[in-house]
């Protein structure tokens, strides 16, 4: 048996490289802008300020490093309000008994 060429049955075949196609625009179609953009409330504004001050900063610290000490930073009704803030922020509802 005699082999000639890979793929062709009478001689070798010249490779060629692949054209690529060109993409297709739909008609009528104008491109989607992908810009995004944040607005930040006027409250959202006042905290941030609030907590860039130094004064209102160190005072919050201390009052936190004394009530850790003091063991009684994490209380239940503080935990059971983190709780019903995360639920409320995830859209979920807890029954109260």
């Amino acid at each position: 048996m005699d082999v000639r060429s890979l793929g062709s049955v009478n001689a070798a075949a010249p490779a060629r490289p692949a054209v690529p196609a060109e993409p297709a625009t739909p008609v009528g179609t104008q491109p989607i802008s992908t810009q995004d953009q944040v607005e930040i409330s006027p409250a959202a504004r006042l905290l941030e300020t609030a907590g860039r001050s130094p004064e209102i900063r160190a005072e919050r610290l201390n009052q936190i490093k004394a009530e850790i000490e003091a063991g009684t930073y994490e209380t239940p009704e503080k935990l059971e309000a983190a709780l019903v803030r995360l639920f409320e922020e995830a859209g979920l509802r807890l029954d109260e008994e």
